[in-house]
């Protein structure tokens, strides 16, 4: 997906930087990567109400928890669209939870982000994830924020 505007990642979308590059899963993408089958390890980080874990160190894979993140303003819940997406069983992924439902996200949807804004300040601050909310002003970057170098110290 190319995008013509930032704010076209959309709040629930994803901006992820690896230490080097920023990439970007705008929110429409994310739905249509339903778990069907999700793993004891995915439900019981629910349970214990993780909102970020590593889920493999190489390739790296992370798990975030959008119930235990704070979305400033009216954002819609994911619903997958259709189910059927599993795990990957190589190459970096973030597994994305809301509402009962996990979406598999592998770095093969991830698009380079044609400019970092807001999510690199957060990075240089030392944010792992965070959540970057819409601003009155019709600029900037709204997401989910995952810094996979952080995590992976």
């Amino acid at each position: 997906m190319t995008i013509t505007k930032l704010s076209q990642i959309d709040s629930k979308g994803l901006v992820i930087f690896d230490g080097s590059k920023f990439t970007f899963v705008a929110q429409d993408e994310i739905p249509k990567h339903k778990i069907s089958q999700p793993s004891p390890t995915l439900v019981e980080l629910v349970k214990l109400q993780a909102a970020v874990a590593v889920l493999d160190e190489q390739p790296a894979r992370v798990f975030v928890n959008y119930d235990r993140l704070n979305f400033i303003g009216t954002t819609a819940a994911l619903h997958g669209k259709s189910a059927g997406a599993a795990l990957s069983p190589k190459g970096r992924e973030v597994v994305v939870h809301e509402n009962g439902e996990f979406f598999s996200i592998p770095e093969n949807l991830w698009e380079p982000l044609p400019d970092e804004g807001d999510a690199q300040v957060l990075v240089q601050r030392g944010a792992v994830v965070a959540t970057i909310p819409r601003s009155p002003l019709p600029i900037g970057t709204f997401c989910v924020l995952v810094n996979l170098d952080r995590l992976m110290k």
